[in-house]
């Protein structure tokens, strides 16, 4: 007997591809008969939940929405058949020891299995499976008669992502048992009904640690209602959502990571409320519009475990958003790219800045701050402000500046008060560097060297190497190696001279296209 499909309005549904939700089900006239109207998540449609004749049967986003005959629209299945369909049931002919390709086709092409037969058993046999993707499959809904945690009841991770679940209920139903399971990923489904029954609940997820709710559409008090899947996450994901604001709830007591890429979070006081959140050490903050940050009263108790936090693509527009950063003690890890604050800077000047800004600092943008970079970071610092700190003095604004650079007075300290500029005239011969130039990608070119000069640009300096190597300036990557801190650096900007990227006579620079 095949079981009745009943459909409501906010169910999803699919048509080859494409997910939508039902908005309207009814008559459309002229025409007769039952149609479905449907707003599909991507634009594939013809209007805003209008008809030809103007009228508004369901309102949605203009062409994204479509008016759907009932037979021409499939709705979901169960987590087992989407089990069955991602894994198999194990059903192969060992004696034949052969697999059917291109059913579809209705040409059987025959292939020997070569390993294939224990990778079969091994997913068949659903109770080994520590981890299961069920990635779109349309899964909506669990099954009554079985559930995973008899087919696969030692499963430590499970993706439901990309499917058409809008009920946190089914979400339960789906997983709740699943007794060892510590990741569950349910992003990109859209849910419409957050509630679920205490009692129902009270003894599931048991071992849950970490919760992936990526792309759902979700605000904060859909988030707060997520949480009541487990008491004991540790991970949130919650990136590509439509969060503004934040609250705290105890709720989130025990998380250690938060992610919260591409929201739509402006202020920083709602990212203050995240440090009740007393276990938090990372936070993921990139692709948001956070213009400045900033402690008050808080400074010496505020995110007191927080040792790594990512900034990047946000608007911050002042290096003071840096300064205020060094209050947090445990802040040992910082990711901070693509700000408004460093667009006329190359990155690595950009990270020379955020080294001496943060004393503690051991990790930048994914790299170690070596304690050789610390000390050219810093020096660097000194010398880029001195002008600044010498204004300063002379003028008695000193308030200012060390608001504005609150480490600085500290480095100079130890390296040092900076010498005041002399405007002297060097003769152009104690201004010419010697420098050696390789192609390390062609061992056929030949290693050069030439006396330039050190105000040369970048642009100019290529220009030289066009006529020594015949390769068009713009096609040419030009790095060189810092011998102090044994890395390599890119000159990336075409506009600064030599010396902006501290190259001193003897250094080697590579040549690539």
């Amino acid at each position: 007997m095949v079981e009745e499909i009943v459909v409501n309005i906010g169910d999803r549904c699919h048509l080859n591809e494409h997910k939508g939700t039902i908005k309207y089900i009814g008559e459309v006239p002229p025409t007769e008969g039952l149609w479905y109207g449907v707003e599909w998540d991507d634009e594939r449609g013809k209007h805003d939940g209008r008809s030809k004749d103007g009228r508004q049967y369901f309102k949605c986003r203009d062409n994204y929405g479509s008016f759907v005959r009932p037979q021409k629209i499939s709705f979901g299945i169960d987590e087992i058949q989407g089990l069955l369909k991602a894994y198999g049931d194990g059903g192969f002919d060992e004696a034949e020891n052969k697999i059917t390709l291109n059913k579809q086709t209705k040409q059987e092409t025959f292939i020997e299995m070569v390993g294939f037969d224990k990778i079969a058993r091994m997913q068949s046999n659903f109770d080994r499976l520590k981890d299961i993707d069920l990635v779109g499959l349309n899964i909506d809904h669990a099954c009554l008669s079985n559930n995973l945690s008899k087919e696969a009841p030692n499963l430590r991770s499970l993706s439901l992502r990309d499917n058409l679940l809008t009920s946190l209920k089914q979400v339960f139903l789906i997983a709740g048992s699943l007794k060892y399971l510590e990741r569950l990923n349910i992003s990109e489904n859209y849910f419409s009904d957050y509630d679920v029954n205490k009692d129902d609940v009270k003894n599931c997820f048991s071992s849950l640690k970490a919760l992936y709710a990526n792309k759902m559409k979700l605000t904060w008090p859909e988030v707060q209602k997520l949480m009541s899947i487990s008491p004991k996450i540790e991970e949130l994901y919650l990136c590509y959502n439509q969060i503004t604001t934040v609250e705290y709830s105890t709720v989130f007591d025990n998380v250690v990571f938060l992610n919260l890429e591409g929201n739509q979070i402006c202020k920083w006081d709602e990212v203050l409320k995240i440090s009740a959140m007393k276990s938090i050490e990372k936070l993921i903050l990139n692709e948001n519009k956070i213009e400045d940050i900033f402690f008050k009263e808080e400074r010496s108790t505020i995110f007191s475990k927080l040792n790594s936090i990512s900034l990047c693509g946000n608007l911050l527009h002042s290096w003071n958003a840096i300064n205020e950063l060094s209050y947090l003690k445990c802040l040992d890890d910082i990711k901070f790219r693509s700000n408004p604050v460093s667009k006329d800077i190359t990155n690595f000047v950009m990270r020379q800045e955020v080294i001496a800004r943060l004393a503690n600092l051991q990790s930048c943008n994914l790299s170690t701050v070596v304690p050789a970079e610390r000390k050219t970071a810093e020096s660097a610092y000194i010398k880029r402000y001195s002008e600044e700190f010498h204004t300063a003095k002379l003028k008695y604004i000193f308030d200012e500046f060390n608001n504005n650079h609150p480490r600085y007075m500290e480095l100079v300290k130890v390296y040092g008060e900076p010498a005041v500029k002399q405007q002297t005239v060097n003769p152009l011969k104690d201004n010419l560097l010697e420098l050696h130039f390789e192609c390390p990608d062609f061992e056929g070119k030949p290693k050069l060297q030439k006396k330039l000069p050190a105000t040369m640009t970048v642009q100019q300096l290529k220009g030289v190497l066009q006529r020594l190597y015949k390769v068009q300036n713009s096609k040419q990557n030009l790095s060189y190696v810092d011998k102090e801190n044994d890395r390599e650096i890119t000159l990336e900007d075409n506009m600064k001279q030599l010396t902006y990227y501290s190259i001193s006579s003897g250094d080697v620079i590579f040549i690539r296209w």
